[in-house]
């Protein structure tokens, strides 16, 4: 939205969102809990499975909204100017690296 108040005063004010459903995570399905070690595997008592096993698996939904502010004021043919931006994001893997922080199922709801 962009509104001209006189006086070359202009005012800007913008939106930005976006909303990913069910992100894919990296987990580890032979976590242990901590302090748990080896043992504490959930396929160890099993199979002596002692190895991670890494799964790609849908997890959660990510979220970002941001607003965008802007005065500017023209003197001639010079502007001055403020911007002022807020943003905020919601997510549980980036783009990078997407393990979980708590891989073993009653902790889940924790990431």
């Amino acid at each position: 939205m962009q509104r001209d108040a006189g006086s070359g005063i202009n005012f800007q004010l913008g939106y930005v969102g976006s909303r990913a459903i069910r992100t894919t995570a990296i987990q580890n399905i032979n976590a242990a809990w901590p302090g748990g070690g080896n043992a504490g595997r959930a396929l160890y008592a099993q199979y002596s499975r002692i190895s991670d096993i890494k799964r790609f698996t849908p997890f959660n939904t990510a979220q970002h909204n941001g607003s965008l502010t802007q005065v500017t004021r023209r003197f001639g043919s010079s502007m001055l100017g403020e911007s002022y931006r807020l943003s905020r994001a919601t997510g549980y893997v980036d783009d990078t690296d997407g393990r979980l922080t708590w891989n073993w199922v009653s902790m889940l709801q924790r990431n």
